[in-house]
């Protein structure tokens, strides 16, 4: 259960989202589908303060 929990927060954070939206798929019923959708979404783009690592 842990493994699954921070690895949708650090996938949310990626999707420039707060890991607080996991609560959804425990609050609601929809709450899983809804997750799905947020954990499928794009990466947001690097700050300028990261680019320089080179990761996209």
């Amino acid at each position: 259960m842990i493994p699954f929990i921070t690895t949708s927060v650090r996938r949310l954070h990626d999707a420039g989202l707060s890991g607080w939206l996991l609560v959804i798929a425990v609050i609601a019923v929809l709450g899983p589908a809804i997750l799905l959708v947020l954990l499928a979404k794009r990466s947001a783009p690097l700050d300028p303060e990261f680019a320089h690592l080179g990761y996209d």
